[in-house]
């Protein structure tokens, strides 16, 4: 039982462990939410053996059939909680598993050991005293994470306590980012996937290995894009492609393969529970952008997505919204010396006159009423704003420095 298999790659159907393990974290989660963590095949032997020795409650499943295991488990487990004023320490699944239940992240990861040490483990296991952040133990997914405006995103909301998922294409920058991550956390926890966001396939692995670690996805943060400035003349058929299918479709195929995952969430959540989709879109998704037709075309149609799904999901208590930021000029979409949005735009003659990128730059900035940039700071309050209040759905949220204003 190592941290290898907890890591590795399930190949579950459908009908598995990706909607078993949520149920079960909510019906775990009625005080507080818990944090799970999956470890797959099992010496039915020796994790006796480690349960017995290390005192840890725990309960045990038979019946494979996931409907008749809910079902089961939802009167196991409240009936255990009513005798001992606590939850299970440990959930057996026959032929399937164990299922680590955590008041925290941290919590896990000293189960997970004690159990892997057991016949050398002396002393108690330890549980740290619960975080204080505003989305304290949110199990949430940031795409496009690995650097740039999602990297300060999901270092923003680790800082307020959440598990966070960097799904990322670039493995060694991601990787990274998650280490520094973790130097910080408290009892919270940062992992990185590997994700291609334009493949379900990609994006379905996304869902398993979130679930695997954590139990469960609390909000999914749409933050990948892509961007390729260019007008009628300059643009090609394959680049309109290229960030058309990052920026438009891509945020369908994450949000059809996650809302699968909430949706059974919130059937065994309390009335009080929501869950969050939050699409970052930028102003360009308000207003047309000159010699950006294909950047602004697919966020323009992802708001179009945001209120639709909105209107759809809204009944399985799943809130889903856009953030709209302004120009964030220090990230490397705009300040890459090779193939930032500055030089991208003084190439194409976005900017009449300018001669230089510190033109370009004034020119945007003369723009903003607040004469400043927006910056991943801002755009984590607009997202914890969505992920507290539970009356709005399918809203375009500006933070823009006054640029854009709605009417």
């Amino acid at each position: 039982m190592s941290d290898n298999k907890i890591e590795k790659v399930l190949d579950f159907d459908d009908n598995g462990i990706e909607l078993l393990i949520p149920a079960l974290r909510m019906i775990l989660s009625k005080d507080n939410l818990k944090t799970l963590r999956f470890i797959e095949g099992l010496d039915m032997g020796e994790a006796s053996q480690a349960l017995d020795k290390l005192k840890l409650s725990h309960l045990y499943f038979d019946d494979n059939n996931i409907d008749n295991l809910l079902e089961l488990a939802k009167g196991k487990i409240n009936s255990f909680q009513e005798t001992n004023k606590a939850y299970p320490d440990i959930i057996v699944i026959k032929n399937m598993g164990m299922i680590v239940v955590g008041n925290n992240a941290k919590h896990c990861d000293r189960l997970v050991d004690a159990i892997d040490n057991y016949k050398n483990y002396e002393g108690k296991i330890v549980v740290e005293n619960k975080n204080s952040g505003r989305a304290e133990n949110k199990t949430i997914i940031v795409t496009g994470a690995a650097q740039g405006f999602g990297e300060g995103i999901a270092r923003n909301l680790l800082n307020e306590g959440a598990n966070i998922i960097v799904a990322d294409l670039n493995e060694q920058v991601g990787q990274k980012t998650v280490d520094l991550f973790n130097a910080s956390s408290i009892n919270n926890k940062a992992i990185f996937v590997k994700t291609d966001v334009s493949n379900i396939s990609s994006i379905k692995n996304l869902m398993r290995q979130t679930i695997i670690n954590f139990g469960g996805i609390d909000t999914f943060i749409s933050n990948a894009g892509v961007l390729r400035a260019g007008g009628l003349d300059d643009m090609t058929p394959e680049d309109f492609d290229f960030v058309t299918k990052i920026n438009y479709n891509a945020y369908f195929y994450c949000t059809k393969v996650v809302s699968a995952v909430m949706k059974q969430q919130t059937k065994f959540a309390t009335a009080e529970y929501y869950a969050d989709v939050i699409q970052i879109n930028s102003k360009s998704g308000l207003r047309g952008s000159r010699a950006n037709f294909a950047y602004a075309g697919g966020k323009f149609g992802g708001i179009g997505l945001t209120q639709s799904f909105a209107l759809e999901l809204a009944p399985y208590r799943i809130k889903v919204n856009s953030i709209c930021p302004g120009n964030y000029y220090e990230g490397p979409l705009w300040s890459d010396p090779d193939n930032g949005l500055f030089i991208q735009y003084l190439n194409a003659g976005k900017v009449p006159e300018a001669k230089t990128i510190d033109d370009v730059k004034a020119f945007y900035l003369a723009q903003v009423p607040m004469n400043k940039g927006c910056t991943p700071e801002d755009v984590t309050k607009g997202a914890l704003y969505l992920m507290e209040q539970c009356g709005e759905t399918g809203q375009a949220l500006p933070i823009t420095g006054g640029q854009v204003m709605l009417n």
